[in-house]
């Protein structure tokens, strides 16, 4: 067989009036080749085959971020893709949605720190391109406090409080948004009634100013020192407070850590209420 330069014909065999032709060209960028068939009899019936042949050694182009940081559980990832050819995006071989425009997006569940995605796009050739992205999940809250100071550590940052953590009864009492919103609990309060709404995930608080009853999803809890306000800051047991929330108690002397690892279930976190610690110079209840 005989290929001929770009834009020529020339015979390959010919028996009588019977030939075939057969023409080749490359086009600029496209890596294709055309070929041409012509049989013709001795009445002058022709027929004509025509086939074109696509070469492609160039994977697809894939733009991702190098690294995402997540402070939730659900995270998503946007990319987009380039090629000439139709190109299949997976994660983990599952196939994404790719867009006329070449974009898609991946959603998944982070976890506490760092992780790969792995990326593959696969054109119409079996050319492909791997991509990893970096996902770090900041998951983790800590609010840690000490009874009678006012300095206090909310996920690392320092933050000064307005009146110190104090101790009535024997019960650790707290200010309501430094350990509600230190956890990332959404917190309101209802002026009118004296009414306080602790919301965590599935999880629900329900407390009034100076009622030693609380409701944790509807069911009343008697709380050994009701909710109350010094020198206009709302204070909560502590205890109380984090074991409903599913928060882990840590108590060094005077040292509390209070720590939670959110999770995509709520429901169930990954710190279920611990036993009561061991105290040393204080109780916390």
């Amino acid at each position: 067989m005989e290929l001929y330069p770009a834009d020529t014909t020339g015979v390959l065999f010919s028996k009588g009036l019977t030939s075939v032709w057969w023409v080749e060209y490359v086009s600029s960028g496209q890596n294709c080749i055309k070929a041409q068939a012509v049989a013709e009899d001795e009445a002058g019936n022709k027929a004509v085959w025509d086939r074109e042949v696509c070469f492609d050694w160039t994977p697809p182009k894939l733009e991702l971020p190098e690294k995402i940081e997540a402070d939730k559980p659900e995270y998503s990832i946007a990319g987009k893709m380039s090629d000439n050819s139709p190109v299949v995006v997976t994660v983990n071989g599952v196939a994404l949605e790719v867009k006329e425009d070449g974009s898609f997006s991946y959603s998944g569940i982070a976890k506490n720190g760092p992780q790969n995605i792995q990326f593959v796009a696969k054109d119409a050739a079996e050319n492909q391109t791997v991509a990893n992205v970096l996902v770090v999940g900041n998951l983790k809250r800590s609010v840690v406090i000490s009874i009678g100071s006012k300095e206090a550590f909310v996920n690392g940052k320092i933050v000064t409080l307005t009146v110190a953590p104090y101790l009535e009864k024997g019960t650790t009492m707290v200010p309501l948004r430094l350990i509600g919103e230190g956890l990332s609990a959404k917190v309101d309060f209802n002026q009118e009634n004296k009414s306080i709404k602790i919301v965590l995930g599935q999880t629900q608080i329900e407390l009034v100013l100076g009622n030693n009853t609380a409701l944790v999803n509807g069911q009343p809890v008697t709380l050994p020192v009701p909710p109350g306000t010094k020198k206009g800051t709302t204070f909560v047991p502590l205890r109380f407070v984090a074991e409903s929330l599913g928060a882990q108690l840590m108590v060094s002397g005077k040292k509390i850590t209070i720590s939670y690892i959110i999770t995509p279930d709520a429901g169930n976190p990954l710190f279920f209420s611990p036993p009561r610690l061991p105290l040393f110079l204080c109780s916390v209840r």
